[in-house]
């Protein structure tokens, strides 16, 4: 096994127009549940208005 590290990004561009969000999950009374999360992309054009 070797100890280097390695990039797994699939290109080398931050991507402004894509966001990446991790938010809690709520359970029915609404509070987070702990180490449970929702993964958000959102995508932003402005040229689409979104």
């Amino acid at each position: 096994m070797s100890n280097n590290l390695v990039n797994h990004n699939l290109v080398d561009i931050d991507y402004k127009e894509i966001i990446y969000e991790l938010r809690p999950c709520l359970d029915y009374n609404g509070d987070p549940v702990e180490g449970l999360n929702n993964a958000w992309i959102l995508l932003n054009n402005p040229k689409q208005y979104n």
